[in-house]
């Protein structure tokens, strides 16, 4: 596997990738229930600080927008090789992926994502957080979805973030700011997940232990005091 540092996608005939040398990373394991509003107290610590230096940098990414999303899935498959068959690209090599027309919406559609959090980060959890719940919730019906591929997510990000602004910018507060962002926008999908996968439980959850004999007594009672109609 390869660390994919510097594509450079200007048309569908002009898909060209340039490989670095793979570092080695690991998937921390899935940290401990976050509350619901995990998701809030994150964008609570972006200071004015943090997004000005959020804004000043994203143009260094933007301008690529499809390069950069396919970068981050294709990381993404690097730190977590069975998240693709989540959607289905597990049969699909690398040159194969980046013209595959799904690839290139699920890539697409990661960089609007991002791109509407940057432009509205002094209202993000009105206008962004929402519907990351939203997401997180659909990401509960899908079979096979792991909580710690959020956590390939995050450092899938960072890898990209860091080989595209550059390694001597992309350190300290620039680091730390655009780091807060990436957890509000995971924290958020994780807690639409978790709040869709409680209510699956509790909905497969029978609501009383049944006792065999006493439902026969009732039933048996029933019959007796005349309270089946059987017209219906």
């Amino acid at each position: 596997m390869v660390d994919i540092v510097t594509p450079r996608i200007n048309s569908d005939a002009d898909l060209q990738l340039t490989a670095d040398e793979p570092r080695c990373r690991t998937i921390p394991k899935p940290r401990g229930h976050r509350d619901q509003n995990s998701h809030t107290r994150g964008f609570s610590q972006l200071t004015s600080d943090d997004k000005a230096l959020i804004r000043s940098t994203w143009p260094l990414l933007s301008h690529d927008p499809y390069g950069i999303g396919a970068r981050v899935f294709l990381r993404i498959f690097e730190l977590a090789p069975d998240a693709r068959r989540l959607f289905r690209f597990d049969e699909l090599s690398e040159v194969e992926l980046i013209v595959n027309g799904l690839f290139r919406i699920h890539a697409q559609r990661f960089i609007r994502a991002i791109d509407l959090a940057v432009n509205n980060l002094d209202a993000i959890d009105l206008v962004v957080v929402s519907n990351l719940v939203q997401l997180g919730r659909q990401h509960a019906m899908i079979a096979g979805f792991k909580v710690e591929y959020m956590d390939a997510f995050r450092m899938a990000m960072t890898d990209v973030w860091e080989a595209e602004i550059g390694r001597k910018r992309f350190v300290g507060d620039v680091q730390k700011a655009w780091s807060k962002l990436f957890r509000v926008i995971s924290n958020s999908v994780l807690d639409g997940y978790r709040q869709r996968t409680s209510e699956l439980v509790v909905s497969a959850m029978p609501r009383r232990v049944a006792d065999p004999r006493k439902d026969r007594l009732d039933s048996v009672s029933d019959v007796r005091d005349g309270s089946y109609d059987f017209d219906d």
